[in-house]
């Protein structure tokens, strides 16, 4: 929770249960899934680890795609891809 009143600022940091497996099995199964994969696959990831892998794999892929001489973003759907497969190799 964050609380702004005036200059002071407040952070309370609150945690809630919920069901991983279920959100992952939604995740798998929705829309979203199918249209943005890698992505969905990483917060799986996080899900599963509960590490941040998501910034991280953002700077790989950009090194990766200028290693490849793909400087355009957006990259394309075959650097991404392929970025993610060396990716997952380094974990």
């Amino acid at each position: 929770m964050l609380e702004i009143n005036g200059q002071a600022i407040t952070v309370e940091e609150r945690r809630v249960a919920y069901d991983e497996e279920k959100c992952v099995y939604d995740l798998i199964h929705s829309p979203l899934y199918s249209r943005a994969r890698i992505y969905n696959e990483i917060i799986i990831k996080e899900f599963e680890t509960r590490r941040s892998f998501f910034i991280p794999f953002l700077f790989f892929v950009e090194a990766y795609a200028n290693r490849i001489n793909d400087p355009d973003k957006p990259y394309s759907k075959q650097t991404w891809s392929d970025a993610y497969t060396e990716w997952l190799k380094t974990l």
